[in-house]
């Protein structure tokens, strides 16, 4: 650069990073949740574990491709279940 330099910092990669950590910590919550509550809705799970709409909709749909969750019954009257794989 003409008027300033660059400087790059270089970190190790470890296997399980803390975001993985932090990741899994909310999935086995989100899991716990619906065990005990499977008509929960997003915008109640959403308050319960204090994050965003948006994001209990990606865990939940996360959930579901990894065959964790499956949905029962209509939008308005259905629910959730856990299952135990």
């Amino acid at each position: 650069m003409k008027t300033g330099f660059v400087v790059i910092f270089y970190r190790e990669k470890t296997e399980n990073s803390i975001n993985e950590q932090v990741n899994e910590s909310k999935e086995s919550l989100l899991l716990e949740l619906l065990k005990h509550e499977p008509s929960s809705t997003y915008s109640g799970l959403a308050k319960k574990m204090n994050v965003s709409y948006a994001t209990i909709r990606r865990m939940i749909q996360k959930l579901t491709e990894k065959n964790k969750i499956k949905r029962f019954g209509s939008d308005k009257k259905g629910g959730w279940t856990v299952l135990d794989k």
